[in-house]
């Protein structure tokens, strides 16, 4: 094997490009922790509104401002808040096509 061909970009450019599995434990954590408050916040106010999200999003994102590293990856986990918001709003849409008329 090469020399060249072991060089991954997280070799090449640590700072830029961490490895995977850091990225990887870093996300899931984050992800369980926003899904878990998410759902503690709507047993807790018994009510299934943009509510819960949103203190899910404050208590989550709100600590990975404070370090330099972290905060590199805000964006990131906006967008998985961000999708997650957009699921649920148009899951819980009626869909205009399925309705019945009699």
């Amino acid at each position: 094997m090469h020399a060249l061909s072991r060089l991954t970009p997280h070799i090449i450019f640590p700072r830029l490009f961490p490895p995977p599995n850091f990225l990887l434990s870093f996300f899931l954590r984050f992800y369980s922790s926003y899904q878990g408050i998410k759902y503690i916040s709507k047993v807790a106010r018994d009510e299934d509104d943009w509510g819960n999200p949103a203190t899910a999003a404050i208590t989550t994102v709100a600590p990975l401002l404070l370090s330099a590293t972290f905060r590199r990856n805000v964006p990131y986990a906006v967008l998985l808040i961000g999708m997650d918001v957009f699921s649920e709003a148009t899951a819980s849409t009626p869909s205009s096509t399925t309705s019945t008329t009699s």
